[in-house]
């Protein structure tokens, strides 16, 4: 092949490249666009706030804890408005992380029924979550002191006649590397 030739065929092949690259053809996509009409927090909210156990069933949370947690984050949660859209309020944004951490359904999940982008239903829960750690640590759990972690032990002690012990996982599968020469011991016959 001589080298007009070459220079021929990479030209082809690039341009056939730019024109596969898929463009992006709406700012927002229509379905997204109606998320204050049809999104699932606009048209539930609302109606799970009159039944309190519906609310419970939904956010496994109650109406008063939902409404202490929404004042404590709320100033953090706001964003502001710009002219191209409304911002998703504070009490959606919890909303959104509180079903999804309720469910542990999928970020799509919430995409669809809040009718956010992923990337935004991903965004949004990290940064309550982290939200929700930092304001909520200190009173949720207490800094353990002294006197409780020799409590803690000595309920060890006399429930399951185990010294020194503070704590137990229960029933989860952790993974480590298994010591050499330890044969099957480290095996997880859950999983096979």
């Amino acid at each position: 092949m001589e080298i007009e030739e070459c220079i021929a065929v990479w030209y082809l092949l690039n341009n056939k490249k730019k024109k596969l690259k898929r463009r992006r053809s709406l700012w927002v996509h229509p379905m997204l666009g109606l998320r204050e009409s049809k999104g699932t927090y606009n048209l539930l909210h609302e109606d799970l706030l009159q039944d309190p156990s519906k609310f419970f069933n939904y956010y496994l949370m109650s109406i008063q804890s939902f409404e202490k947690l929404h004042n404590i984050l709320e100033n953090k949660l706001i964003k502001k408005d710009t002219t191209m859209r409304r911002s998703i309020s504070s009490k959606e944004r919890l909303s959104m992380t509180l079903r999804y951490l309720a469910t542990g359904c999928s970020l799509t999940e919430l995409h669809y029924n809040y009718r956010v982008g992923i990337s935004t239903a991903s965004e949004i829960i990290q940064e309550t979550c982290k939200l929700i750690w930092i304001f909520m640590k200190e009173q949720c759990i207490p800094k353990p002191t002294r006197e409780k972690w020799l409590e803690i032990a000595d309920g060890f002690l006399k429930n399951a006649n185990y010294p020194h012990c503070l704590g137990a996982i229960d029933g989860k599968h952790i993974r480590v590397i298994k010591p050499q020469h330890s044969g099957s011991l480290y095996f997880n016959y859950k999983h096979l």
